[in-house]
């Protein structure tokens, strides 16, 4: 499902750390641009928020893969990382 800025369907959980709080937030985009619009919409949502990282794997053949540590040099790839092992998993079970 495309994110459209109404009622949006994605997965979040929040973790706080020595005084500093996470958010973590997935989706399912079907494009690239969704996927771009749905980062925008969360960095809208969360003015406050200092970074906002994120991994995305669009399209196939060719593929599009980005990530962002916006800043926070932990984050950006192990995001990405995840995705890509979601997928290759995911392609393994079909």
């Amino acid at each position: 499902e495309d994110y459209d800025g109404a009622s949006p369907t994605y997965y979040q959980s929040e973790q706080t750390i020595k005084k500093s709080r996470f958010i973590g937030i997935a989706k399912h985009c079907t494009s690239c641009d969704s996927a771009r619009k749905f980062i925008k919409q969360i960095r809208l949502e969360h003015p406050k928020s200092r970074h906002a990282c994120f991994g995305l794997v669009c399209g196939s053949n060719p593929k599009t893969e980005r990530c962002s540590d916006d800043g926070e040099p932990t984050m950006g790839s192990p995001f990405f990382i995840a995705i890509i092992t979601v997928e290759a998993n995911r392609m393994q079970a079909n």
